[in-house]
Formats: C-alpha cells, sequence, structure tokens
C-alpha cells in the first residue's frame, strides 16, 4: 500500500520538471523566432492594469500596441521619464512580444531549470519506476 502512494507521489515531481522544460522550450522558441525576424523597438510605460505594467509601442505600420514586458527587464536609461525597455515583436504575430534581458537573467533562469527541473525529472524517473516495481512485486 505504502509502494502504491509513494508511486502517486512520484508523479508530482516529473510532472514539475516537465513542466519547467516545456515553459523553457516555448520561451526559447519564442526568442528564436524574434531573433531571425523581430523588430526591436522602444516601449514606453503606459499604465498599471490591476498588476501589471503596461508599455506600447508603435509598429511598423503605424498602428500602436500594449504589451506587458518581463519584470527582469532593464530600462533604456535611468534618467528617461517615463520609464522605456527595448522590446522585440513579430510583425507576422504581433502578438509575440519579448522584452530584451541582460545576461545575467539569462544565466540565473538557465541554472535554475538546469538545476532545479532536472532534479525534478531525475527524482520522479527514479521513483516511478521502483515504486511501481516494489507494488507489483
Amino acid at each position: 500500500m505504502i509502494g502504491a502512494i509513494l508511486w502517486f507521489f512520484g508523479t508530482k515531481p516529473l510532472l514539475i520538471g516537465l513542466a519547467l522544460y516545456t515553459l523553457s522550450a516555448i520561451e526559447l522558441y519564442d526568442r528564436a523566432i524574434l531573433r531571425r525576424r523581430g523588430v526591436s523597438v522602444l516601449a514606453t510605460y503606459s499604465h498599471t492594469s490591476g498588476k501589471k505594467q503596461l508599455y506600447r509601442f508603435t509598429d511598423l505600420e503605424g498602428v500602436q500596441r500594449h504589451c506587458e514586458p518581463d519584470s527582469a527587464a532593464e530600462p533604456v536609461s535611468v534618467y528617461v521619464s517615463p520609464r522605456q525597455v527595448q522590446v522585440s515583436y513579430d510583425p507576422r504575430k504581433p502578438d509575440r512580444v519579448k522584452a530584451r534581458l541582460p545576461v545575467r537573467t539569462w544565466v540565473l533562469r538557465s541554472l535554475g531549470v538546469g538545476v532545479f527541473g532536472t532534479a525534478m525529472v531525475y527524482t520522479g524517473l527514479w521513483m516511478l519506476p521502483y515504486q511501481l516495481y516494489q507494488v507489483l512485486s
């Protein structure tokens, strides 16, 4: 009975690790698309909606768009008011907007996913077959 309970709870770390890897893959895919065909513009702070800080920018067709850049995005200059951040958007899919992030953010996020995500996946992969073997035998 204990083995069945542990096998059930072994799925949690596996699902958490796989979710981290999936979210990272989606983020990297969007960044790769923007690196290839994205247009870089300055987004200026517009307003706050709830807890979200929204920024506005004008695309190549002259349409004003709003986005919520990553909270780790650094302002272009501390002396400019209102705050501006550099963003890239996809002209084919204008809703795909990402802020330019500093290198230290990329390093810390990569380490976090690499260490924590890998630990979760390995823990789940170790727990599931081991506990399943104990339940079945």
